[in-house]
């Protein structure tokens, strides 16, 4: 990665938030504890987190950062990922 690049994911949430996520490193498509079926990406543009994961079978709802090394964490995601590669 390039300055630039490390830049942009350092300090845009989105851009850091897609790379999480072409990186494998948020739990989507994940199985459901609840009932074994399967989750899936899903986006509300009017809540602050717009992604979440929902249940294919039962309709849970989870964070799109459960199971995931954000897990609990009050950090953004580009902040992590900034922390991390430090």
């Amino acid at each position: 990665m390039t300055a630039s690049m490390l830049h942009e994911l350092f300090t845009n949430e989105e851009a850091a938030f897609q790379f999480a996520l072409q990186s494998d490193m948020l739990y989507v498509n994940g199985q459901c504890e609840e009932c074994d079926g399967s989750y899936q990406l899903y986006t509300d543009e009017y809540k602050k987190n717009q992604h979440y994961l929902k249940c294919t079978k039962c309709s849970s709802k989870r964070s799109i950062l459960h199971n995931s090394i954000f897990t609990r964490t009050k950090l953004k995601i580009n902040v992590v990922l900034h922390l991390l590669y430090c």
